[in-house]
């Protein structure tokens, strides 16, 4: 079975966060950040970790780490962007 590429990762990782956009911008914006955020302390951890004592991680890990950090992060900002600004939530009548 292949491995999926980064490109292959970030893309699928935008399609369901594009999804939960469309689908609540609230939920989504809570859920990519929180994501985002989490995915980023374990790659710190992961990093520091590293650098005490070599794990032999594979280098497609941290790739992945990556793409899961800028992937929420890239569909907030461009659904931000696209709704200039407008959430649901912050305006509700």
């Amino acid at each position: 079975m292949r491995r999926l590429s980064a490109t292959e990762i970030f893309l699928l990782e935008f399609i369901i966060y594009s999804a939960l956009w469309m689908w609540n911008d609230y939920v989504a914006l809570i859920l990519s950040l929180s994501f985002s955020l989490i995915c980023f302390f374990i790659l710190a951890i992961s990093l520091v970790a590293e650098t005490i004592e070599r794990s032999k991680a594979p280098k497609w890990y941290y790739y992945t780490m990556i793409v899961s950090i800028v992937a929420p992060l890239f569909a907030t900002a461009f659904f931000t962007i696209l709704k200039k600004g407008y959430m649901d939530w912050n305006h509700p009548f």
